[in-house]
């Protein structure tokens, strides 16, 4: 029971400190992912920092992407939670490796 809460309480921290800017034009796909890449497609071709974190808050993954290709062969099967942020906007999603 204490993980669950410690889940809801990450994932709720997560969000609020994402604040009210958010991205509203990204398309990431596939998702579920089971090649082990993840395409992120923003409304302009800025630079996108992302940040992975697994289901008890521990960021597993940090990275800059230019490409819109996010390499996530590296990690477990599993949910985890993507933040995005570009130009100072942030937008959290909920990503499935298989």
């Amino acid at each position: 029971m204490k993980k669950i809460y410690l889940l809801l309480f990450t994932l709720c921290s997560i969000t609020a400190a994402i604040g009210q800017n958010e991205i509203t034009e990204f398309s990431i796909y596939p998702n579920p992912v089971t090649n082990g890449v993840v395409n992120i497609k923003s409304s302009n071709n800025e630079a996108v920092s992302v940040s992975i974190y697994n289901v008890l808050g521990k960021q597993v993954l940090a990275q800059n992407i230019t490409n819109q290709i996010l390499n996530v062969s590296s990690l477990n099967a599993g949910v985890y939670v993507l933040k995005l942020t570009q130009n100072g906007n942030s937008i959290a999603k909920k990503l499935v490796i298989k």
